[in-house]
């Protein structure tokens, strides 16, 4: 093929042309890497820290699920706490030696009602569908580097177990049992409290280093893959330069050529 002037030129527009639409499509995106021929082994790499992204955002999501779960828990203890303490007041006042038995009985109803307000809180406490103190729980929270895990105990039934479904302020001997179980069960509620709240820290130490690595990732994989504008900008002025002097190249040997035909004939 025989080269000429203005196969040159149409060669070197064609190339200008090509790369300026290239750099167009990596201003549009942002991107410098939009597909395999930009960089085949930085697409590769972008790919697999957008994956470990992608797991940190589930992650953290799937943690303050938990931390929302145990919040409701311990709120639910909160409240048990509370009757637990009027229950114990309760108990206290009816060895108040001028009370009548009418009194007594006025006292054990009041009793009576807090332990089924008790009874109720703890079997119907749940979140999202999952009973949290009826039969207890191990619930387990993927944060895409491992498993965090939060334990709610069985307390409705315990709170069985250890009598306060029966209880009795009428009787000295009565209130002895009550107070034992009073104890008893605020002890095993407390301890179910600070698990919760240990549970909270945890999981909230985890979501600020899945955040801190998540940032450390994104800004990776943005050196990868993001475009630097100022050099790009750069790069299209110095192509639409070359690309306008082709084509003065291009047109001016066309006019040339159809000079020396004009000429000829």
């Amino acid at each position: 093929m025989k080269i000429t002037p203005n196969s040159i030129a149409d060669h070197s527009l064609r190339t200008s042309s090509n790369e300026g639409n290239d750099l167009l499509k990596k201003l549009a995106t942002g991107k410098r890497v939009n597909s395999a021929a930009d960089d085949a082994a930085g697409l590769q790499i972008i790919d697999r820290l957008t994956s470990q992204i992608n797991g940190s955002d589930q992650g953290i999501r799937n943690l303050y699920d938990g931390i929302s779960l145990a919040q409701t828990a311990e709120g639910t203890l909160a409240g048990v706490s509370d009757s637990l303490q009027q229950l114990q007041t309760l108990n206290v006042q009816a060895g108040n030696g001028i009370y009548t038995q009418s009194d007594l009985a006025a006292l054990q109803d009041q009793a009576t009602q807090l332990g089924k307000g008790i009874t109720d809180q703890l079997s119907r406490s749940s979140f999202a569908g999952q009973k949290l103190f009826d039969g207890g729980n191990t619930l387990s929270f993927e944060s895409g580097s491992g498993q965090l895990q939060l334990e709610t105990g069985d307390l409705s039934s315990e709170f069985s177990n250890v009598g306060l479904d029966n209880i009795d302020l009428t009787s000295s001997a009565g209130r002895s049992n009550l107070q034992a179980s009073l104890e008893s069960f605020t002890q095993l509620v407390n301890s179910n409290r600070s698990s919760l709240g240990a549970g909270i820290n945890s999981f909230s130490s985890a979501i600020n280093s899945l955040a801190e690595q998540e940032v450390n990732t994104s800004a990776a994989r943005s050196r990868i893959e993001d475009l630097d504008y100022a050099q790009a900008s750069s790069q299209k002025a110095a192509n639409d330069v070359m690309q306008q002097s082709s084509l003065a190249v291009t047109a001016q040997s066309r006019i040339s050529a159809e000079r020396a035909l004009q000429l000829l004939s």
